[in-house]
């Protein structure tokens, strides 16, 4: 299948596409999504939607989408998917992934599963790009504060490792529908920040503000602590926005004191909002 027949597909499947101008239900005719009052939507010839009007600055590069294409291939991050996919409650098929990069998570998801349906979104376009040449999930880039999707429309959103728009994944989830919100935990990549002489992660911002403001908050913590390969520490290195504001020699110094095992420390938190 096509990168275009698949995005058409799988949003046809969710039926939940609305015009990002008007608000109308939006309709396939031929390559682009159309509304009742006319305004259209092209699919990339790529196979995604890129829904943005003005091109959005990024620190994110092709060197980082590579070296996090390696690491999410080395299965380094595969404990967080499973705990991920443990707590969607059965039943729970629609699943928006906001800020879902190029699209790892949400693929894995949905590529073992014939029940389960997807769109990601990140205001990215490199990252959409790399999305859509996944084999499960239609790709969007768009900004958070305007999902393209009718209130309700999905059981679960997720927000892994990004900045949230809690007020956009409430409008779009489906009544007493799931958040699942994946932040770090205090020893998250300790040893990058030790190399740096960077002190942890400071805890409870978070997990204060889903108690404060969510119900039902249930807290998984995922920690392990991982050997990895030198190659996998420059790769690590690299694709962490942790080490964005160095520069390419600053990284590479780092990327050449390779330390033997690397933490993983996440939470993922299942919520639903009150």
């Amino acid at each position: 299948m096509s990168g275009k027949e698949r995005i058409f597909a799988e949003l046809t499947r969710l039926g939940n596409m609305i015009c990002p101008v008007c608000g109308k239900k939006t309709g396939r005719l031929g390559d682009s999504l159309v509304c009742a009052k006319g305004h259209t939507l092209n699919v990339n010839r790529k196979g995604y939607l890129n829904l943005l009007s003005r091109k959005m600055d990024s620190f994110y590069d092709e060197l980082l989408f590579d070296a996090r294409e390696r690491v999410y291939a080395s299965g380094m991050y595969r404990p967080v998917l499973d705990a991920v996919r443990s707590g969607i409650p059965a039943g729970e098929k629609r699943i928006l992934d906001a800020g879902c990069g190029e699209g790892w998570c949400l693929a894995s998801l949905l590529e073992n599963s014939d029940e389960l349906m997807g769109a990601g979104v990140d205001l990215s376009v490199p990252a959409i790009v790399r999305a859509a040449r996944r084999a499960h999930g239609g790709f969007l880039v768009c900004d958070l504060k305007r999902l393209p999707f009718a209130p309700g429309s999905f059981d679960v959103v997720l927000d892994i490792l990004t900045p949230a728009d809690y007020a956009a994944f409430e409008r779009v989830l489906k009544n007493e529908g799931m958040l699942i919100k994946v932040f770090p935990g205090r020893e998250y990549l300790r040893e990058i920040r030790e190399a740096r002489g960077m002190p942890l992660y400071e805890e409870g911002a978070v997990e204060n503000w889903l108690g404060q403001h969510l119900a039902d908050v249930r807290m998984e913590r995922v920690h392990a602590v991982q050997t990895v390969s030198p190659e996998i520490w420059r790769d690590l290195v690299y694709m962490t926005p942790l080490n964005q504001a160095l520069s390419p020699e600053e990284k590479e110094e780092l990327a050449g004191r390779p330390r033997p095992q690397v933490t993983l420390d996440l939470n993922v938190a299942f919520c639903r909002y009150a």
